[in-house]
């Protein structure tokens, strides 16, 4: 009876005062609409955070530097083997491959004619990787490095929007265990 007695004193009660607050067995409860709440409005000390800023990995590429490779033993290759056969363990050579794929990139930090030659060693068979030629080789340009260069910087770009995200799931549930 004190709810359906407290629920009319509240729809009734609101056309006549604003902001008229709600009384169940003597303990006072203040109404405010569900959008304001929301907006963080009378909400009292928990305010909204705004949302985090949109991830984008940024990259000035320069062109000249990536060699595609197609052709590789997927049982046996691995980007260590890669950097080992064109004898770049510790420079600014970078294997882009993954365990278990036929195709891969080698890329360079700044293009020079050895990233050419080094190209046409590869596709020759003069250079093998993991004892064995690779099919093709070819050093990108125009359009397929402009293709390359975007899907990598997607790739980066969904990785760190991941982690970002990773991050505030973390953070909640370590706030919402309190």
């Amino acid at each position: 009876e004190e709810m359906t007695k407290a629920a009319k004193d509240l729809i009734t009660g609101e056309k006549k005062k604003k902001k008229k607050g709600l009384e169940i067995k003597g303990n006072k409860i203040k109404v405010i609409k569900l959008s304001d709440y929301m907006d963080g409005k009378d909400a009292g000390p928990k305010k909204r955070k705004e949302p985090s800023p949109v991830v984008q990995y940024q990259l000035e590429w320069k062109p000249g530097c990536v060699i595609e490779i197609k052709g590789l033993d997927a049982k046996t290759c691995d980007r260590e083997a890669i950097k080992s056969a064109i004898g770049e363990e510790d420079s600014g050579v970078y294997a882009d491959y993954s365990r278990g794929q036929k195709d891969g990139a080698i890329r360079f930090s700044e293009p020079s004619k050895k990233v050419k030659k080094l190209a046409n060693k590869l596709n020759s068979g003069e250079i093998k990787i993991c004892k064995k030629a690779v099919k093709s080789a070819c050093l990108l340009e125009g359009d397929e490095e402009k293709a390359y260069w975007k899907k990598f910087i997607d790739f980066k770009t969904k990785q760190m929007r991941e982690r970002e995200d990773e991050k505030r799931t973390k953070k909640r549930k370590f706030y919402n265990k309190k």
